[in-house]
């Protein structure tokens, strides 16, 4: 396993932990303005509550999937726990064979075209990776601190060497 294929694998395997916990929360629980100065990118506003918080790791990678591909980003954003869950099942096959294509070939300095910036915006395959992994890694964590705060037992904390040596336990 290389190093893309570590990061990409615990950030999945992160994010569906995490919103399995999630899912242990009320609706209430889950819409409360627990971080209302959160502004993680100003495009995208605030993300003062955990549902937000998840459904826009979720997001991040549909959109620059589906940048990459040439495609229409999703319109319809199911944002109940059950819909992001579903949603990442979906997106997470395409976000790894993605990776996995750009590393294969080497073109992570290649350049592309964002046609869903409005104007096109060209980026870096390697950059754009780097991002979403980057971004993904600051939401989850201020998740891991809310979820604490909203009485959520047993957050789930590992890191990558954790997560490593925990699946390396398993075969």
């Amino acid at each position: 396993m290389d190093l893309s294929d570590r990061l990409v694998e615990h950030d999945h395997w992160h994010t569906t932990r995490l919103l399995e916990q999630a899912a242990t929360l009320s609706d209430e629980a889950l819409d409360r303005p627990v971080r209302p100065g959160l502004v993680v990118h100003t495009f995208e506003g605030p993300e003062p509550d955990v549902r937000t918080m998840l459904d826009r790791v979720v997001f991040t990678k549909e959109v620059w999937t589906a940048a990459i591909a040439g495609r229409e980003f999703p319109a319809d954003r199911d944002r109940s726990i059950a819909g992001q869950q579903a949603r990442l099942v979906a997106v997470q096959p395409q976000f790894t064979a993605l990776v996995r294509r750009i590393r294969d070939r080497n073109e992570w300095d290649d350049v592309f075209v964002d046609a869903l910036c409005t104007p096109p915006v060209s980026f870096t395959f390697g950059s754009v990776i780097a991002h979403i992994l980057t971004v993904s890694v600051i939401r989850r964590q201020t998740v891991m601190d809310v979820l604490r705060e909203l009485g959520v037992a047993d957050v789930e904390t590992r890191d990558p060497i954790e997560w490593e040596r925990a699946m390396a336990a398993r075969s």
